[in-house]
């Protein structure tokens, strides 16, 4: 870890240029145009990737966009891959900076975060029972006086600025099996899988993507342990509903691959969530849903201290109007032992094509009850506005307000402002 450390910080500067290099060797190599603001929301996992039928764009992987937008190079290569073998290959590079109202008591945060993927369907591949395996795997590093996942605690608000984004090793996030049966109403998947992407997520959730709070970009109400080894199971019988369950090992740890504490122990993470997928004529499809979790107590584990179980509820809505709108809305309860907070309330939406046909605006507003009464209940608002440079580049800018912020009451409020850049295919 300490070898890491000061790689990463000795070298931040070179590899700066080396994201920068990234960025302008794939704007040269696009020869697109943007994507059309129907695929302005970005892109999503494909299906035969997903185990639970409503996982968020973070779950899975990322395969770029998927428009009629001509494509050269290596994605042209990438896609003919998949056709041949049935195997889709992706990249990532997302760079993120972020600078509080308040810089000169935190300074500047910058990060960085490459992730790469594979799709591999071995079984039953065009028909309606695929099998496939996923894998993806990630690095993140700093780029600036801190990383953007340390922001929030420096400036004193009781959420992160940011989901991910911090500085890590690369690690496997995912390594699963997924098998569709009875023509796809069925599917069930085994492996190593984070379980955040399996459950209590909205369509907007992603802080590659969208929305950078933690609020938004994940669910801080639901204590999910890190990757490990896990199965869920979905059923959707047709298109108007689904249930799904699953456990993960409640020992997981994103930078470990093993299985003797799930063995030793069988301290799991569980959770059931059923929903209502209906698409309104003329509207869209929309998705309700609840989820129910459980996580079991945990004894100390190397650095790790002793954590007592956890259970909670979460209430999400999702509903497209039209080809521009995308709206959500979350309820989510805990009893607060592990997430530290009892409540989370918040709603939000995106409108494609505001300012030009190929850019997406974002605005969201969350309240959050902690279950330590003396930090109290902050509010956050966030703002974004991204723009589909090319078919594989996107630049984002945003801005938060968080007031009464809870590990800062001598402040009413604090801004932060963002930059995003992120290079997919």
């Amino acid at each position: 870890m300490t070898v890491h450390r000061q790689f990463s910080r000795s070298t931040t500067q070179p590899r700066c240029v080396i994201g920068l290099a990234l960025v302008a060797v794939a704007l040269v190599r696009a020869t697109a145009l943007a994507d059309d603001a129907a695929n302005a929301g970005g892109a999503n996992p494909d299906d035969t990737a997903v185990i639970t039928p409503t996982q968020p764009p973070t779950a899975g992987l990322e395969v770029g966009p998927r428009s009629g937008v001509a494509r050269q190079g290596i994605t042209d290569g990438l896609d003919a891959l998949e056709r041949e073998i049935g195997l889709r290959l992706s990249f990532a590079y997302t760079m993120l900076f972020q600078v509080p109202s308040d810089s000169g008591h935190s300074g500047t945060a910058g990060g960085g975060d490459i992730d790469f993927g594979a799709r591999w369907n071995l079984i039953g591949r065009g028909g309606e029972n695929p099998g496939t395996l996923v894998f993806s795997a990630e690095y993140r590093f700093e780029m600036a006086d801190r990383t953007p996942a340390s922001l929030g605690s420096a400036i004193g608000t009781g959420l992160p600025t940011t989901n991910g984004f911090s500085e890590r090793p690369l690690v496997v996030k995912d390594l699963y099996w997924i098998q569709h049966l009875a023509d796809g109403a069925l599917r069930w998947g085994i492996g190593r899988v984070d379980p955040e992407n399996l459950v209590g997520g909205h369509k907007l959730q992603s802080a590659n993507l969208y929305f950078l709070n933690k609020a938004f970009s994940g669910n801080p109400a639901i204590a999910f342990p890190g990757a490990g080894m896990g199965a869920a199971v979905g059923i959707r019988p047709n298109d108007f509903w689904y249930v799904s369950a699953g456990a993960t090992n409640a020992y997981g740890e994103i930078t470990k691959i093993e299985i003797d504490s799930l063995l030793d122990e069988w301290k799991l993470f569980t959770f059931v969530e059923a929903g209502l997928t209906p698409t309104f004529e003329g509207v869209g499809q929309g998705r309700y849903r609840v989820a129910l979790w459980h996580i079991d107590a945990r004894e100390a584990s190397g650095g790790s201290s002793a954590k007592p179980d956890d259970f909670g509820l979460s209430i999400i809505a999702d509903q497209e109007i039209g080809a521009r709108w995308r709206l959500f809305a979350r309820g989510a309860w805990s009893n607060g032992e592990v997430t530290g907070l009892h409540a989370l309330l918040e709603a939000g939406g995106t409108y494609a094509g505001l300012v030009g046909e190929s850019s997406l605006t974002g605005f969201a507003a969350a309240i959050v009850d902690y279950a330590e009464r003396s930090r109290g209940t902050e509010l956050t608002i966030e703002a974004f506005q991204r723009w589909q440079l090319c078919s594989v580049s996107q630049f984002t800018v945003g801005a938060q307000v968080i007031l009464s912020p809870a590990d800062r009451p001598e402040t009413d409020a604090i801004a932060v402002f963002s930059a995003r850049l992120r290079i997919s295919f």
